[in-house]
């Protein structure tokens, strides 16, 4: 029967609390010290800087920056003080076990009988006979009793080990001088967790953690996975926006359903002063617009909940860069602004589904209103640091009128931006708005075609490649004009044509951060790529997201070809995310030929030549048919003989 003996000096206990402790302070130390320092290391190789900033806004983000990294820093500090209190734990139970003494000996009859191996029996004898008289239990004082007895029987064990032959067997056989014992286990635990008292509070503990604890956690976390979607956006939001959205949604009904985003009325709070505030806000809003554009904003009948009239008056308050005093609205402001960005990608998967064109567009160009903070009909000039109304309108007069965008701004004579701005902004910052008015120009598009790889045509049906060069309008590097047809060479056929895809260098592929003072985070922009059909209002091929403009390294979006030869109009949208005026729209044309104008193939050769018979294969075919012992005298030219003897043989027999 087997016997259980429990870590009565607590070792292997240590031992197990070490081991299970470092397995979880381990990654969540590699973890914690990886992000700090890749925060670190993100914003000083990423960000670019300018001299100056709106004095005013830039402190505002800086208060909303502060107050984020804040809420970090507590929240790291939490981790920090959590992971360093393991730590502290597996150091003292290390230092426990390095400390603890244990009383492990072997069981030796020449040690416990005090002689040496090889001693001859007669002295064995002598020896045992000076112990057990010193150790009889009749000559033990009283106190000591207990202990001789002990003494005196492993003398005695140890005496029949020695002499007795059949001990002796079992001794050097079992290991014990009684022979087989009986099967022991030990348990990594000291025995108080066993024992009948402390029951209660061991299973206590045991359903606290295992009955409680793992239950709930694993049903919050399967909860909040079947409340999201694939995106981090909240199943009824994604709701909200398939029934309300459609194909004539202007940019106000846009904004009316981004703020009835379920998000948020989970994640804002709700104050008792917020409806004074925003009764405020929204009475500015509605005279603002009603002064600059002749636009009325009434409430909305479709959402009337508070939270969502609290989003969409900030989300406007933000757009036409209205002040918010108060510090809990403006942190308000700041998150619904962030979270709107991540949400209309959840509204142009919407929209992309039911290949909404211009619906598409309109969400598209509401992420750049938001991230520079300007309204749907305000100038693009205004993203430009330092830049106010008047100095648009003085602007656009002497342009008569052709001043649009940011670009035209770039190709305005210098005499005019010097004659309009160095008398109200200083040369620094006139130098600032013209270095942000190159970064914010649109890129330049280099090659836009279609091809089909293998083929000089298109075809109906076939895999067309539109590739697309762009290049930033501040890069002048060369471009390489040459091997077109590799260029539509998909990662497969190179590797079945040996090719390496080329590899870009990543410090050629950096990204930076726009220039976007009102946004309350720090933004990588991007741009929407894709091809659409303006006359049917449909998106022909989805839109995907580019981060580099690097004219070596071309853009390729494959898409099956149409079914029937003729021209097709097409046209492509270029979009920013961040930056208003940017936009580009090319019309092109694709011409699909019949696939009798594909040149006839050229005739191959299918005959197989006889190999060399100093070859490899020509070894192998001589091993076919004449044998080894054929091959390695080198083979003859004529075929070996069938001996038919056995058969003769065999029909005489």
């Amino acid at each position: 029967m087997a016997q259980y003996t429990y870590d009565e000096s607590g070792v292997t206990f240590y031992y197990f609390l070490i081991a299970f402790l470092s397995l979880i302070l381990v990654p969540a130390t590699y973890n914690l010290l990886a992000g700090i320092g890749g925060q670190g290391q993100g914003q000083k190789t990423q960000k670019k800087q300018y001299r100056v900033y709106d004095a005013d806004k830039n402190k505002a983000r800086q208060r909303n920056a502060l107050k984020e990294r804040g809420f970090n820093r507590k929240v790291g500090w939490i981790k920090l003080l959590a992971v360093g209190a393991g730590w502290a734990i597996v150091g003292l139970l290390s230092y426990q076990v390095a400390n603890t003494v244990v009383d492990f000996k072997v069981w030796d009859p020449y040690e416990i009988l005090g002689v040496s191996e090889g001693i001859s029996v007669k002295d064995i004898k002598k020896h045992y006979k000076k112990l057990s008289l010193k150790y009889h239990p009749d000559k033990a004082p009283k106190d000591q009793k207990e202990e001789f007895e002990k003494q005196f029987v492993e003398i005695s064990k140890a005496y029949k080990v020695l002499t007795d032959d059949t001990v002796r067997k079992n001794y050097e056989e079992f290991g014990h001088p009684d022979g087989k014992q009986a099967f022991s286990m030990g348990i990594a635990l000291p025995k108080w967790v066993v024992e009948s008292h402390n029951n209660v509070w061991v299973l206590g503990f045991y359903a606290l953690v295992f009955g409680i604890g793992l239950p709930y956690y694993i049903a919050k976390w399967w909860y909040r996975q079947k409340r999201y979607t694939k995106d981090k956006i909240l199943n009824p939001t994604i709701a909200t926006f398939f029934k309300e959205l459609r194909d004539t949604s202007d940019t106000s009904k846009i904004v009316e359903i981004l703020s009835a985003s379920h998000e948020f009325k989970d994640e804002l709070p709700v104050r008792p002063s917020d409806n004074r505030h925003i009764d405020q806000l929204n009475n500015k809003v509605q005279k603002e617009l009603d002064t600059r554009y002749g636009h009325k904003l009434e409430r909305s009948k479709r959402f009337p909940a508070f939270y969502a009239f609290k989003a969409r008056t900030l989300l406007y308050t933000h757009m036409l860069r209205l002040p918010v005093t108060d510090e809990s609205l403006a942190d308000d402001q700041a998150f619904i602004v962030a979270k709107s960005i991540h949400l209309l990608n959840g509204m142009i998967s919407i929209a992309l589904a039911r290949q909404w064109l211009e619906t598409s567009v309109r969400v598209m160009k509401l992420s750049q209103n938001l991230v520079q903070a300007t309204y749907f009909e305000d100038s693009p000039l205004l993203q430009l640091p330092f830049i106010t109304k008047d100095h648009v309108q003085e602007l656009v007069a002497k342009s008569n009128g052709s001043l649009t965008c940011v670009s035209d701004f770039v190709q305005f004579p210098e005499e005019t931006r010097i004659s309009v701005l160095k008398s109200s902004l200083g040369e620094d910052k006139m130098l600032d708005v013209l270095d942000v008015a190159r970064d914010y120009s649109p890129p330049d598009v280099v090659k836009a075609v279609f091809r089909v790889a293998g083929d000089k045509i298109v075809t109906p049906g076939s895999i067309v490649t539109f590739m697309i060069k762009l290049r930033s309008p501040n890069d002048q590097k060369h471009v390489d004009e040459d091997d077109e047809d590799d260029e539509v060479i998909d990662d497969v056929d190179l590797l079945l044509q040996g090719k390496k895809k080329p590899n870009a260098d990543p410090k050629e592929i950096a990204e930076t951060l726009i220039h976007a003072p009102y946004y309350p985070l720090d933004k990588k922009p991007y741009w929407w790529i894709f091809l659409g059909d303006p006359r049917n209002g449909r998106i022909i091929v989805p839109p995907i997201k580019v981060t580099n403009l690097d004219p070596n390294q071309p853009i390729k979006i494959q898409f099956p070809g149409p079914p029937q030869p003729g021209t097709y109009n097409f046209a492509m949208y270029i979009i920013s995310d961040s930056v208003v005026g940017t936009d580009i729209f090319m019309p092109l044309k694709m011409v699909v030929e019949d696939l009798s104008a594909l040149p006839e193939e050229e005739e191959v050769d299918d005959t197989i030549s006889e190999p060399d018979e100093d070859s490899i294969a020509g070894q192998m075919k001589l091993m076919r048919e004449q044998g080894i012992s054929g091959a390695l005298s080198g083979g003859t030219s004529e075929p070996p003989a069938v001996n038919n003897d056995s058969d003769s043989d065999s029909d005489s027999d």
